[in-house]
């Protein structure tokens, strides 16, 4: 019985199967029922019994980190195209705007199961469960890449990397979740308001190593590596 049921003697690429199968119903269960979703309703929408769930996840916490994971696969995929375009002669501040709004269209389009996720938050994470700021701070570490790339491009201070790229993050995590609890704009406005907010903060340590000049008519002494660079054209345009 325990191998048609996916138990810990089946084969494990079923036994993967099986999880993610089980995963999938629990999202659906999430939309349904909202983040006071029990175990008793994700089993159902599985069509098993509860200690098939528990089988795989152990309880909820299990279920909730396993979800997490998920989740956080899909936040990864969400802004890795924006990431990807990170060099010379790319926007820099397009591209953060870009990498915001994707963080906030996968948090509109996953909202039942973001809410189930934030949610654990105020009730108490036992030792070794899952943080939900797991989200944020994954999006803090990608937003580091693109900041520490163009810190380092113009030979400033890449430590500010992470405090700004996790400071960004909590940024947009705080106004995501003020924004899906009552839209009262479009999705992208609130991506570029936030981003107008913060990037005057990105220009400062380039304004103070060399001068609030015209950046497109000076630069520093490596111009031909950062001709056309991203930090320049997009301070030259705001």
């Amino acid at each position: 019985m325990a191998r048609g049921q996916g138990g810990r003697g089946a084969d494990p690429d079923a036994r993967a199967r099986r999880r993610a199968q089980l995963l999938e119903a629990a999202e659906r269960a999430i939309k349904r029922f909202g983040s006071a979703v029990s175990m008793d309703q994700v089993a159902a929408e599985a069509g098993v019994t509860k200690p098939v769930i528990y089988q795989h996840f152990t309880d909820k916490a299990g279920l909730h980190a396993a979800l997490l994971a998920r989740f956080e696969q899909r936040l990864s995929s969400a802004v890795s195209e924006p990431i990807a375009r990170v060099g010379a002669g790319v926007d820099l501040r397009g591209l953060l705007e870009a990498g915001i709004d994707s963080y906030l269209a996968l948090l509109e389009r996953e909202r039942a199961l973001y809410q189930f996720l934030v949610d654990r938050i105020g009730l108490g994470r036992q030792p070794g469960e899952a943080n939900p700021m797991a989200l944020t701070h994954r999006f803090g570490d990608l937003l580091t890449i693109v900041i520490g790339e163009q810190l380092r491009l113009f030979d400033l201070d890449s430590g500010a990397a992470p405090v700004w790229g996790h400071a960004v993050a909590g940024l947009a995590a705080t106004v995501g979740d003020w924004w899906l609890a009552g839209p009262t704009m479009p999705r992208s406005r609130v991506a570029t308001y936030v981003t107008d907010l913060v990037w005057c903060g990105f220009s400062g340590p380039y304004v103070a190593k060399y001068g609030p000049v015209p950046l497109l008519s000076q630069r520093p002494a490596r111009e031909s590596e950062i001709a056309a660079g991203p930090f320049i054209a997009a301070l030259g345009h705001s």
